[in-house]
């Protein structure tokens, strides 16, 4: 794997060069890291003026001579929430603005945004926040947390989390797609059948869809990023096409991962897959052979020949590997369709908390914030130091 280039920035700088700290002391996580000192406040503030500047320039429709900008030629650019020491006036600079800065003014790769939802918390909803423009949000005791990273130690690995650095390569596969198919449907680019389409909740819709008075099998990435309302400003623009199908990437993965996915019935990834169709599995004699298939960054353990139609191919756009749902659901030939009434279920459930099967005696069952019939879950729901939320969840 290739070297990701990781730039790290927090007002209070010996916070920041703690994050650095941690960051480079990991190890066997599936890439190289190269952490780069992190930003002072006097180099914040010049990158936040050429950041403004460049915005500006893409209002009056000015065109700028390139500019040197340390977010340009990072892999994955991390950035505090709570930014009240950023500018000597105490403006209350918020994490947010900056991610939304750098996604639309500059080339960086993937945006980590920092404690804006807690420390170390687990979401309860799994719905994420589609609406903030840092691709992931992690509590700072998440941001070294090796299972971000690639790895599979005991203890807080949330399965909505990406595989980070196998999702920093394929951002850019995902920016030089939208970039060639900029006047072309986003739906019919990822390959949605029109089964799928019907599926998607009202939610979902809206999102792509925004402000546009189009049907959203007809919302092309152009007119999403530019004039939807859910990427750029209202007044804003970017410098020229590139910077915008970097736009349309992020914000459109942002929806397939926190909008689509999180319900499971629209697009269903394999551990959800086998917990409704254990015949789908290769071996199911015992719970290992179960947590085989709870991988991001393959498809193992599954009989892959018999769901291989219902793919979905576009596999750069998403975390994991996923199959839509409403062609399996009806498949006759998968045994639990055929015969529902006689299909065994096994006594161990998927943990979206610590993404591995356990006994369902050892979890807690919650529901999830999405309208889809597959909204119960389970998690070990007792990680120490881990504060899930909202609670209430547990007793719906």
């Amino acid at each position: 794997m290739k070297m990701l280039r990781v730039l790290v920035y927090d007002d209070e700088e010996s916070v920041g060069k703690g994050f650095v700290a941690r960051l480079r002391r990991l190890k066997s996580v599936g890439a190289r890291l190269d952490v780069a000192d992190a930003l002072t406040n006097e180099r914040f503030r010049e990158s936040l003026a050429i950041l403004d500047e460049r915005r500006m320039a893409a209002r009056e429709g000015k065109t700028l001579a390139p500019t040197d900008l340390d977010l340009d030629d990072m892999d994955v650019f991390v950035v505090d929430y709570d930014l009240m020491k950023a500018l000597d006036s105490g403006s209350g600079i918020v994490g947010e603005r900056i991610a939304y800065l750098a996604r639309c003014y500059s080339k960086c790769g993937l945006i980590v945004g920092v404690n804006q939802f807690g420390a170390n918390a687990f979401d309860l909803t799994l719905r994420g926040h589609p609406e903030s423009y840092a691709d992931l949000n992690v509590g700072g005791d998440e941001l070294a947390n090796p299972n971000l990273w690639g790895g599979r130690k005991a203890g807080l690995h949330a399965w909505h989390w990406p595989h980070l650095p196998e999702f920093a390569v394929s951002f850019e596969k995902r920016v030089a797609n939208a970039r060639r198919a900029m006047d072309e449907p986003i739906l019919s680019t990822l390959g949605f059948p029109q089964e799928a389409v019907a599926a998607l909740t009202r939610r979902a819709t809206q999102f792509l869809v925004g402000s546009l008075e189009k049907e959203v099998t007809q919302v092309t990435f152009r007119e999403f990023a530019d004039t939807s309302g859910n990427c750029l400003h209202s007044k804003d623009r970017t410098l020229g096409d590139d910077l915008l199908a970097r736009v349309a990437a992020a914000r459109v993965t942002k929806w397939l991962e926190r909008l689509v996915l999180p319900g499971q019935d629209v697009l269903v990834d394999a551990p959800h897959l086998v917990s409704r169709f254990p015949s789908l599995l290769t071996r199911s004699k015992s719970v290992s052979d179960w947590r085989t298939v709870a991988a991001k960054d393959r498809i193992v353990g599954l009989r892959k020949a018999k769901i291989e139609r219902a793919r979905f191919r576009r596999n750069h756009w998403l975390s994991r590997p996923a199959w839509f749902w409403p062609l399996l659901c009806s498949d006759e030939s998968i045994a639990e369709v055929r015969d529902p009434w006689n299909s065994e279920r096994p006594d161990w459930v998927f943990c979206e908390d610590t993404s591995t099967f356990r006994a369902r005696s050892q979890c807690r069952e919650f529901v999830i914030d999405s309208d889809s019939v597959h909204s119960r879950r389970f998690a070990q729901g007792d990680l120490q130091g881990v504060a899930y939320r909202p609670m209430v969840r547990f007793a719906l």
